[in-house]
């Protein structure tokens, strides 16, 4: 799926722009919808009121060092969503349900308090993941449960594991 691109204020946190992939992404009729609002408007309800106050937070943060004249430059280690990677956060669609997702930011070069912002819907890597870990799980049970030659032709071909024998006795 494509990533959902916006542009958002840094001080406000509102969204100035965003690409059409919103529509489908996040259930959306336009683009324009969410202009406006606040980026926190595209996540779950724990994503974003953790999202709302690290913001917070770091803002309040800016203004106490601007009034001590304490601020040289913003690092983007500084501010909580500028962060280096993707982080994962619920993504909340229009109709309220949700879905993980990968979030980032970053400045954006020569445009004055504007981050550019990536959401990235992670659950088809998540449905991959728990798949592997299913099957991982279900050929320790298997070796556990049958000798390693039998497990064997059992996943090579699960259509034919018996073996033919012209003559067997069975005891009892």
């Amino acid at each position: 799926s494509m990533d959902v691109i916006c542009l958002v204020d840094q001080a406000t946190g509102q969204i100035q722009r965003i690409n059409k992939s919103v529509v489908t992404e996040f259930g959306y009729d336009s683009p324009q919808e969410l202009v406006g609002q606040h980026v926190c408007t595209l996540l779950g309800k724990d994503s974003a009121c953790d999202y709302q106050q690290q913001y917070k937070e770091y803002f309040e943060k800016q203004q106490q060092q601007q009034q001590h004249n304490d601020i040289d430059d913003q690092s983007n280690d500084e501010n909580p969503l500028l962060s280096t990677r993707k982080r994962g956060v619920v993504g909340r669609r229009k109709d309220e349900t949700q879905f993980p997702c990968k979030i980032g930011f970053r400045l954006v070069p020569h445009m004055e308090n504007v981050m550019v912002g990536f959401l990235h819907n992670s659950m088809a890597e998540e449905q991959a993941a728990r798949l592997t870990q299913e099957k991982q799980a279900a050929e320790v049970l298997l070796a556990n449960m049958l000798p390693t030659e039998i497990a064997l032709k059992l996943k090579q071909d699960p259509t034919h594991i018996a073996e033919h024998f012209d003559k067997a006795t069975v005891l009892f």
